[in-house]
């Protein structure tokens, strides 16, 4: 089985250039997801990566678009290993009177 690392990457652009960054961002070879978000950051990305090497090369895709102010890395875990945690639904740990 290969390990895969999986990050959440959050990203901030310059303010107006939201579309065109979703495009260079979408674009870029190991993005799962990608979301629009509203805060301080403007999208949510997460990606996959085999080998630090690879996380590497992506991180500097994302730093390389010219729109790109700001990009925020979270480890989050290795997929092989994520995929064995069972999560409780939400609200499970809630006692409701």
């Amino acid at each position: 089985m290969i390990a895969v690392v999986i990050c959440v990457i959050m990203i901030k652009v310059v303010p107006g250039r939201e579309r065109p960054a979703y495009s260079s961002l979408k674009a870029i070879d190991g993005v799962l997801n990608l979301y629009h978000i509203f805060g301080k950051f403007d999208f949510f990305m997460i990606v996959e990566a085999v080998e630090p090497a690879q996380l590497n090369r992506l991180l500097d895709d994302i730093r390389n678009i010219c729109d790109v102010i700001e990009a925020r890395t979270i480890l989050m875990g290795w997929k092989s290993c994520l995929q064995n945690i069972a999560m409780p639904p939400v609200g499970a740990n809630c006692s409701n009177p």
